[in-house]
């Protein structure tokens, strides 16, 4: 499976437009996360989570995901493309690997959404 930066991703300007503020706010959670780190572990693992975000476009979802260097590999969450039960830019959890949760929209990559480092946020 190939994972691709968001600067080779085939989808509409539009899309790549909102996926370039959707990886800033994920990478200000990690860097959020990472502050009492020391100097040197700080800027190495915000670096490698900042170069470690890819893509893979499905038929009906893009998968956000996070690979490490090490091969290590995890899934941030969906976003939804052409599944009618959600709006297009949806933002949906993880379930696993393979799918999202489809019980609700955690967002809409358009408008407004609540993530962080580790994906999309649960439901309150």
């Amino acid at each position: 499976m190939k994972y691709v930066k968001l600067a080779d991703l085939d989808v509409s300007t539009e899309l790549i437009d909102a996926l370039f503020d959707y990886e800033n706010t994920m990478i200000a959670s990690y860097n959020r996360f990472t502050t009492r780190f020391n100097e040197r572990t700080k800027g190495e693992t915000r670096s490698r989570y900042a170069n470690g975000i890819r893509y893979t476009k499905g038929p009906k979802y893009l998968r956000v995901i996070n690979h490490e260097e090490d091969g290590q590999t995890m899934v941030h969450s969906f976003i939804n493309l052409k599944n009618p039960k959600f709006e297009f830019g949806d933002v949906l959890m993880s379930k696993g690997w393979k799918a999202p949760a489809t019980n609700h929209a955690r967002g809409n990559i358009f408008k407004n959404y609540r993530i962080s480092w580790t994906g999309a946020d649960y439901l309150i």
